[in-house]
């Protein structure tokens, strides 16, 4: 089991330019994180937001990146990005899009990329364009995958925003993509997002699972939400915590995962109101806290 952190655990420094993400490596290699995921909201040249850097090759940042990651130690584990397939329109782009991402993959040495398949808001309750969603959603996520394949780049779908979340909608999609280099990014409290139990979400999607991401979130209901929350589909609502500090049941929810036999990647992904550094520095000591005492 090795644990780091999504870039994004960083996005309060990296949106203000007090850090960059070089900045970010050597303070994931300075504080005993093994990997960093990259997540493409948080890449920037100058401090900025940009969503675009990995797609240009010839952009000395990029290679900036892979080799400071490299001389650092630290491993550049996962590529998250977004994308949009409901529209037909835009389908296409969207797929080229994400090529594009996976070629970076590719070039960067990076073994696996999340891609979302919906814009995080997107709900229906028509049965018939869930339905509709499904088969343009799953057939993308499998022709990407087909061309990851050969770059040896795992894909995956994240439990990621409102549709695309309950851990029986992940199965079904995970059965219908039904490529070996296809997963699911697991994100531990997300899950709270569509009020499903993170414990038995986590006990279902485990199996399948390429990449976990480790968050805590305090969750309120309308009397006593906090600023900034998320409302629930439930409406209840949730703000992002520091690791073992919020109301996800994570010790459980480690001895779920030891118990499955997972050894792959943790993600810290803090998104919480706290100062990020502080943040990712206890949630690395009570997530390493938290593994062994599953044991």
């Amino acid at each position: 089991m090795e644990i780091g952190f999504s870039s994004y655990s960083f996005a309060q420094n990296l949106s203000n330019g007090s850090m960059t993400i070089l900045d970010v490596i050597d303070w994931v290699a300075e504080n005993g994180g093994a990997h960093l995921e990259l997540a493409t909201v948080s890449l920037n040249p100058e401090g900025r937001l940009d969503a675009t850097v990995l797609l240009d090759l010839a952009n000395p940042l990029v290679a900036q990146i892979k080799q400071h990651a490299a001389e650092r130690g630290v491993v550049l584990s996962n590529i998250a990005i977004g994308a949009d397939f409901s529209d037909p329109a835009t389908y296409a782009d969207n797929l080229a899009l994400v090529k594009k991402y996976i070629d970076a993959a590719e070039y960067l040495g990076i073994a696996k990329l999340r891609h979302d398949v919906l814009p995080w808001g997107y709900r229906t309750a028509d049965p018939a364009r869930a339905e509709a969603l499904f088969e343009v959603t799953s057939r993308a996520a499998k022709e990407l995958a087909q061309y990851a394949a050969p770059k040896g780049v795992t894909t995956s779908v994240e439990n990621h925003g409102m549709f695309m979340n309950h851990p029986d909608r992940l199965l079904r999609l995970h059965h219908l993509v039904d490529e070996p280099n296809f997963g699911i990014t697991l994100d531990i409290g997300n899950f709270l997002c569509v009020d499903a139990s993170p414990v038995a979400a986590v006990k279902d999607v485990l199996p399948v699972a390429s990449i976990i991401h480790a968050k805590d979130f305090h969750i309120r209901n309308r009397h006593t939400k906090a600023p900034g929350s998320l409302e629930t589909h439930g409406e209840q609502y949730i703000v992002g915590a520091m690791i073992g500090y919020g109301d996800v049941d994570l010790p459980r929810v480690m001895q779920v995962i030891r118990a499955g036999g997972y050894d792959g990647y943790f993600s810290i992904e803090f998104e919480g109101h706290e100062d990020c550094l502080k943040a990712c520095k206890v949630g690395l000591e009570n997530l390493k806290r938290l593994w062994e005492e599953a044991a």
